[in-house]
């Protein structure tokens, strides 16, 4: 018997399949960019569970790191250092690609292009400047 979560995962598999069908197997780099993008701002807003993000979205996502366009690179590295790296899910051993997120973060920091060296080296943005963590005298 089919439980609704089994139907739920099983929808959410598929949107995820067809996304990467049309986004990251496309001949436009802009497609591929966008989604480097999408997968910031699904992290950025909590949209997805990071093992379920993991699952459906990492591999495709840190496939990119060998794309021939430059700018396509460099989202993937500001998706990584912003929004994947500072996770503790993604940086463990429990996530089943943390050998390829580290492999993909080297290749990032290594680059040709300086400017996805400079991304792919950065700190995680925080959402609070440092100076609102001093207590005024």
């Amino acid at each position: 018997r089919k439980t609704y979560q089994d139907e739920e995962r099983k929808l959410l598999a598929s949107v995820c399949n067809n996304i990467i069908e049309q986004l990251v197997n496309n001949f436009s780099w802009l497609l591929r960019q966008t989604f480097a993008q999408l997968c910031f701002v699904i992290l950025e807003e909590d949209s997805l569970p990071p093992e379920i993000f993991a699952r459906n979205f990492l591999p495709s996502l840190l496939s990119l790191s060998t794309d021939p366009v430059p700018n396509v690179r460099l989202s993937l590295a500001k998706a990584m250092t912003q929004r994947i790296m500072p996770l503790d899910y993604f940086t463990s051993q429990l996530n089943p690609y943390h050998e390829d997120l580290v492999h993909t973060q080297h290749m990032l920091q290594s680059d040709i292009d300086r400017d996805v060296r400079y991304f792919a080296t950065q700190q995680p943005e925080t959402d609070i400047p440092h100076e609102h963590h001093m207590v005024p005298v």
